[in-house]
């Protein structure tokens, strides 16, 4: 029998290092956004290509997508996920100093307290009912809901979050364990290995597929997509609000295809678009804008 573990004993295991596709997928939305200032700057062939206005061949398109698709994509989806606020990195900053002031002191016990708080809403209510389940059976079950509850609310963390000393390598130390408390449960068990953060689920698909993707693949792409996140939404605290976060990452998957398709009709306004996609709010109300345009068009 898998030990049952609690936020308190998973804080004060070993920790790992963080090889999911749940954390390479943040990673690469984190790489990509960091590189957006300086592809703005890029004198590449791509580049001379959007800023002159030159033809735009398949082959300028697909070069493109190699060099930053990860980058465009992780601009036009990622920018719809909210994660929750920081709490750990300045609660463990406190933590280690030597000494504190009485101020410190007081932030310190506060921030410690409201990651209890919002721990135990999240996750930490299936393990106290597991600790106190009348059969192994029913104890189980309880731990698999604790696992799930746990994975979705790593998930929702920021990038710099799930890498602090409370959370860093604790995702795959239960889904480890995952397989044989479902077994105990005699129920089936669900693949947690990728996020389960609807966001991130559907960039994985299309990381996949290599960021270059005609509109049969991007259909399907979707419809996986929406098959993989239906089981999820039903166990949503607000599953109206995830369903309408999954409608908008595929939209926004639509109009990256959009203008991906006019690009490769040669169009060069289209392609610049996509060359200047990057983290900034104001690029990216200028690219949305355009592949509405686009998506009007009969």
């Amino acid at each position: 029998m898998p030990t049952a573990a609690t936020p308190k004993t998973m804080a004060a295991a070993p920790r790992a290092e963080r090889p999911s596709l749940a954390n390479s997928t943040m990673a690469t939305l984190v790489q990509a956004q960091e590189s957006a200032a300086q592809t703005e700057s890029d004198t590449s062939p791509t580049s001379a290509i959007a800023t002159a206005g030159g033809e735009v061949t398949n082959s300028d398109v697909d070069q493109l997508l190699n060099a930053k698709g990860a980058e465009i994509f992780g601009a036009a989806i990622s920018s719809l996920r909210t994660p929750l606020p920081d709490l750990s990195t300045r609660h463990e900053q406190l933590l280690a100093k030597t000494t504190r002031t009485p101020a410190e002191e007081k932030e310190a016990t506060a921030l410690g307290n409201a990651l209890t708080e919002r721990e135990g809403k999240a996750f930490g209510h299936f393990a106290k009912e597991a600790s106190a389940a009348a059969t192994p059976q029913e104890r189980a079950r309880l731990m698999t809901q604790y696992i799930k509850a746990y994975t979705e609310y790593y998930d929702s963390l920021s990038p710099e979050e799930q890498n602090s000393d409370r959370y860093r390598g604790t995702r795959e130390g239960l889904v480890a364990q995952y397989a044989s408390w479902a077994a105990e449960a005699k129920e089936p068990a669900e693949d947690l290995s990728e996020s389960r953060d609807p966001i991130l689920m559907l960039f994985d698909k299309i990381r996949d597929a290599g960021f270059k993707v005609d509109d049969d693949k991007a259909r399907s792409i979707l419809e996986e997509y929406k098959k993989g996140v239906a089981s999820l939404l039903s166990t949503q605290a607000d599953p109206e609000t995830a369903a309408a976060t999954v409608n908008a990452a595929s939209d926004r998957f639509a109009s990256v295809q959009a203008v991906i398709n006019k690009a490769r009709e040669g169009d060069s306004t289209a392609f610049g678009q996509l060359a200047a996609l990057g983290d900034d709010q104001k690029t990216l109300d200028s690219f949305l804008a355009y592949a509405t345009t686009l998506q009007r068009v009969p």
